[in-house]
C-alpha cells in the first residue's frame, strides 16, 4: 500500500511494555497525519495506518454536506483495491445512523429504520463495524472500520477503540481543518494582489480583536470537605494523648483523644466524700432532733448543704466522664501531629479536629487579587486536578469573599467556593489543581492587552 506506515498490527494489552508501545505508535501516527502536505496523503494515512490501532479488513471514507453523502475514498484490506468494496448498500447504511455524532460499535439499534437494511446486509455477509466520526461541524468526515466473519472482532473494537477516540481522531481532524484551512487561504491569496491582501489582513485582524470572548482567569484550587463537623474541648484540661492519626477513618462511638484526669478524679472523689459526710450529719440531726430542738433548726440547713454538695457531685462526675472524647459521626479525620498535641492546655470550645464526609465535597479557590475582575455565576467553571490531567471536572461557582488574605509568601488572594456539577463520584479530599473562571464578555482586544497593560501601568506609575 503506497504510503503505509510500517507498524505492528495492534496485540492485547497484557502488560505495560505493550501498552507504552501502542502509545508511541499512536504518537508517531499523531505525527504523521499533522506533517501531511495535503488531503490525499492524510486520507492514505486514514485509511490504510489506522490499522496499527484497530484490525479491520475494510475501511471507507465518508463525506456528507448540504444532505449529500459520498464516498470519499475507500479501502478494502482484503484484496488492495481501492473503492472495490465500497457498494451502494453501505452509503445507505451511513445515511441512516441514528447518532453519527459519537464513535461506536453498529448494531441494529443504531440505525433510524430500526435495523431492518442492517439486518439484511447481515445475513449475506456477517460483519463488526465500528463508526468514527471525525468531523462534526460544517461538514461532516466519518470513517466507516469493518471486519467481516470474525468473532474476536467486537471486543477488539472495544478495548482499542477508546484509543482511536480519544488520540486519533481529534489528531485527524485538526490535521484534516489545516490542511484545508491552508487551501482556502492560499487559494484567496492567489486572487487578489499584495496591496489588497494586506488591506484585507489588516481589516480582518481589526474585525478579529473586536469579537466579544468571556474574561478567563485560572486560579489554583483544593478540594475540601463540604460542612464537616468540628470537635472542639468540651472542658478545661491538658491533652492526655490523640487516639487518632490524620485522614484515619472513624466511626461513631470510637476514641478520638483523652485529657488528663488526674484533677477530675480528684474533685470526683472529694465530692463523694463531701456527699457522704453531709448525708451522715443530715442523719444525725434527723436522731437528736428527737430529743433536742436545737438540732432540729440546724436540719433545714444541712439539707440545704446536701442539696448543694449533691450538684457539686453530679458537676464533678460529669467533667470525669468528658475526659475521654468520642466520634459523634463517622467520616475521615483532619488533625495535626497527634504528637504535638500531648500536655497542651486547652479551653472550653477550642478546635481540636475535624471530621469530614468523604463523600460530600467542594472547591475551595484562591483568586489573586490582580485577577479578581466580576465573575459570571452561569458560567460553568471547568477544573483541572493535578493527579487526574486527562480529566476536567464541571463546577458551579458559589462565592467570592469580598476581603483578601495574604498566602504563599504575602501574595493577596481572594478566596472563592463552588459546587460540584453533574458528578457522580466526589474527587478525594486534598487533591490540588487549577479552575478556569468566566467573567463578563470583552473584546478579544482588551482580553489580550490587559494583563500587559497593568504591568506597564503599574511600571510607569499612571
Amino acid at each position: 500500500m503506497e504510503g503505509a506506515t510500517s507498524f505492528a498490527s495492534p496485540r492485547p494489552l497484557t502488560n505495560i511494555l505493550q501498552l507504552l508501545e501502542l502509545i508511541d505508535t499512536i504518537q508517531k501516527l499523531t505525527i504523521k497525519a499533522f506533517q501531511s502536505d495535503d488531503l490525499k496523503v492524510l486520507i492514505n494515512t486514514i485509511l490504510h495506518d489506522t490499522k496499527v490501532v484497530m484490525d479491520y479488513d475494510r475501511a471507507i471514507l465518508f463525506h456528507k454536506k448540504d444532505d449529500k453523502t459520498d464516498v470519499w475514498d475507500a479501502s478494502d484490506q482484503e484484496n488492495g483495491s481501492s473503492k472495490s468494496t465500497a457498494t451502494a448498500s453501505v452509503e445507505s447504511l451511513v445515511n441512516i445512523i441514528e447518532d453519527n455524532s459519537k464513535p461506536q460499535i453498529l448494531s441494529a439499534a443504531s440505525f433510524s429504520d430500526h435495523g431492518a437494511i442492517w439486518q439484511e446486509q447481515q445475513t449475506k455477509r456477517r460483519s463488526t463495524v465500528y463508526w468514527a466520526p471525525i468531523i462534526k461541524e460544517r461538514e461532516e468526515i466519518g470513517l466507516w472500520l469493518e471486519k467481516f466473519d470474525d468473532p474476536q472482532a467486537r471486543k477488539q473494537f472495544e478495548a482499542f477503540g477508546p484509543l482511536l477516540k480519544e488520540f486519533l481522531l481529534p489528531a485527524y481532524a485538526a490535521a484534516w481543518e489545516k490542511i484545508s484551512s491552508s487551501s482556502i487561504f492560499f487559494k484567496a491569496v492567489h486572487k487578489i494582489n499584495l496591496k489588497k491582501g494586506g488591506l484585507l489582513l489588516i481589516v480582518l485582524s481589526v474585525i478579529l480583536l473586536l469579537i466579544p470572548v468571556h474574561l478567563r482567569i485560572v486560579a489554583p484550587c483544593e478540594v475540601v470537605a463540604q460542612d464537616p463537623y468540628v470537635v472542639t474541648s468540651p472542658i478545661d484540661g491538658i491533652i492526655k494523648s490523640i487516639a487518632v492519626q490524620p485522614a484515619q477513618k472513624v466511626q461513631i462511638g470510637q476514641v478520638l483523644f483523652s485529657y488528663d484526669d488526674k484533677i477530675p478524679t480528684a474533685q470526683y472523689k472529694a465530692a463523694v466524700k463531701n456527699v457522704e459526710f453531709l448525708q451522715t450529719e443530715v442523719n444525725r440531726a434527723y436522731v437528736l432532733g428527737v430529743e433536742n430542738s436545737g438540732e432540729i433548726d440546724q436540719l433545714a440547713a444541712l439539707i440545704q448543704k446536701l442539696a448543694k454538695g449533691q450538684v457539686e457531685l453530679d458537676f464533678s462526675k460529669q467533667q470525669l466522664n468528658l475526659t475521654v472524647i468520642k466520634a459523634p459521626v463517622a467520616g475521615l479525620v483532619s488533625v495535626d501531629n497527634p504528637e504535638s498535641w500531648r500536655g497542651k492546655p486547652m479551653r472550653t470550645g477550642e478546635k481540636v479536629m475535624t471530621i469530614s464526609n468523604t463523600e460530600r465535597t467542594k472547591l475551595k479557590i484562591w483568586i489573586p487579587e490582580k485577577d479578581n475582575v466580576t465573575f459570571s455565576t452561569d458560567q460553568i467553571l471547568q477544573v483541572f486536578l493535578n493527579p487526574y490531567p486527562e480529566r476536567t471536572f464541571k463546577a458551579r461557582l458559589l462565592y467570592v469573599s469580598n476581603e483578601s488574605k495574604f498566602i504563599e509568601e504575602k501574595l493577596a488572594y481572594f478566596e472563592a467556593e463552588a459546587e460540584w456539577v453533574d458528578l457522580t463520584e466526589s474527587p478525594k479530599l486534598g487533591l490540588y489543581g487549577s479552575v478556569a473562571l468566566y467573567g463578563e464578555r470583552v473584546s478579544l482586544f482588551y482580553y489580550l492587552v490587559r494583563k500587559p497593560l497593568a504591568i506597564v501601568r503599574k511600571w510607569i506609575g499612571i
